[in-house]
């Protein structure tokens, strides 16, 4: 999966011109990958495959905080510059 995501990010690079999505392919690079090992390494070993009501709303959490961060960055309402 993360693979996948970081090989089509690159080839979409390649074909479109990504002058006003850079910053936004940054955050949704990072928050994806930050929640790709949570999951695959956090729950397994520190949770036993397990996952409780506060994990569960703190992943509901991270992500509603992602996508309004997300949101905010491609409206232009925050870093109105490009960070690359």
């Amino acid at each position: 999966m993360v693979s996948g995501t970081k090989g089509s990010m690159f080839e979409l690079e390649n074909v479109l011109p990504f002058t006003a999505l850079r910053s936004e392919l940054i955050v949704l690079s990072l928050c994806l990958l930050a929640s790709l090992i949570h999951t695959a390494v956090s729950i397994p070993l520190l949770h036993n495959w397990r996952v409780s009501r506060p994990l569960a709303l703190g992943m509901l959490g991270f992500y509603i905080v992602f996508s309004v961060i997300y949101a905010l960055i491609a409206a232009g309402v925050i870093f109105q510059t490009q960070w690359t």
